[in-house]
């Protein structure tokens, strides 16, 4: 759709097209998990379904082929009162998931794209480039930064797109899936360099289009570059895509998981940033405690107290599978929350 006037035969205005876009980008941002700050500091949290389920059935796989963790998994949400699909057995509409502090991706999400560089030589350290890859092991946050992603941008302020590497798409294709409002030349069959560039340039120009036309006047392009056979075929486009996305001022880009041999290459480039996972705290989990413990009346003080045992569990899954700390303390958060508040409700 174009914004603009819909007049009836005689020339009367029916309808105005920015009204009807503006409808449905609220309909749209409507059907995605929002974000919600809690009392604590650092207590940002989803409610939403969706998320819960996606975070049981992502541990679920992860401990699958490994009997005595999904037997600790598996006793762990029961405990928590969660039936296997992440949700409250007694209350499933209670859906508090917590998002814990991601400091390089959450500076990023909130910083203008004109603020950031297009080069490590163009900045001091205190600032980050356009392009930030997330990076780390299984259950370390990756295809999480896009839901995040998506939850703290507007709906007209970012695009998440597919990577080609699932699809198996040829490169017109893909570009064509990429920029749908963009004709491609049928001729544009050749995957050598200049036509990779031409398609990058083609798709970044309609992709600075959009921004000019948001409030903020930029976009976020978030794609998961996930590992695959067909990966060794759009990889030299997704390298030449990043390059030139890197000097548009309007535009920056969130690459989750890239594949080492692409995060290699942009480094040496110097236009890539990347956020690591870090260790995960106690303290980031008592400001989840401390919100989900005011908002259903709980004592916080034993909340925090039984948060604490459940964290020194020598078994606990975040002990026995390192690589999913998030996932397991996101578990201590919601167990804790469903113990007391069937305490308080017992006594």
């Amino acid at each position: 759709m174009h914004e603009g006037k819909i007049l009836d035969n005689q020339g009367n205005i029916l309808h105005n097209r920015a009204t009807i876009i503006q409808n449905i980008v609220a309909a749209i941002d409507a059907t995605q998990p929002k974000l919600f700050d809690g009392n604590a500091k650092g207590a940002t949290y989803f409610q939403s379904k969706d998320v819960r389920h996606d975070w049981a059935n992502y541990a679920a796989r992860q401990v699958a082929e490994d009997a005595a963790s999904a037997g600790a998994w598996w006793t762990a949400l029961k405990q928590a009162g969660m039936s296997p699909d992440g949700l409250s057995s007694a209350s499933p509409d209670d859906v508090y998931y917590p998002v814990f502090p991601n400091p390089d991706l959450d500076k990023w999400l909130a910083a203008d794209a004109s603020t950031l560089a297009g080069s490590l030589d163009e900045y001091d350290p205190g600032l980050q480039p356009r392009l930030l890859a997330v990076v780390g092991p299984p259950g370390a946050g990756k295809s999480f930064a896009l839901r995040l992603a998506r939850a703290r941008c507007a709906a007209d302020e970012i695009v998440i797109i597919p990577s080609g590497v699932a699809s198996q798409l040829p490169l017109r294709d893909m570009a064509q899936q990429l920029a749908p409002d963009v004709t491609f030349d049928e001729r544009w069959r050749s995957l050598d360099g200049q036509i990779r560039n031409t398609y990058a340039e083609t798709i970044l120009n309609h992709y600075e289009s959009l921004a000019a036309n948001n409030a903020r006047g930029q976009l976020t392009i978030a794609v998961e570059l996930e590992e695959g056979a067909y990966w060794q075929e759009v990889e030299p486009f997704w390298l030449q895509f990043s390059i030139l996305c890197a000097q548009r001022s309007r535009l920056k880009m969130l690459l989750c998981a890239p594949p080492q041999d692409l995060t290699d290459e942009l480094l040496t480039h110097e236009i890539l940033g990347l956020s690591e996972p870090r260790t995960l705290k106690i303290g980031q989990v008592n400001s989840h405690i401390r919100t989900v413990s005011e908002q259903r009346g709980i004592d916080i003080e034993t909340a925090l107290t039984r948060a604490k045992e459940l964290w020194d569990a020598p078994n606990r899954l975040g002990v026995r599978m390192k690589h999913l700390a998030l996932i397991d303390a996101a578990r201590i958060v919601l167990q804790v929350a469903h113990e007391l508040s069937v305490a308080e409700h017992t006594t």
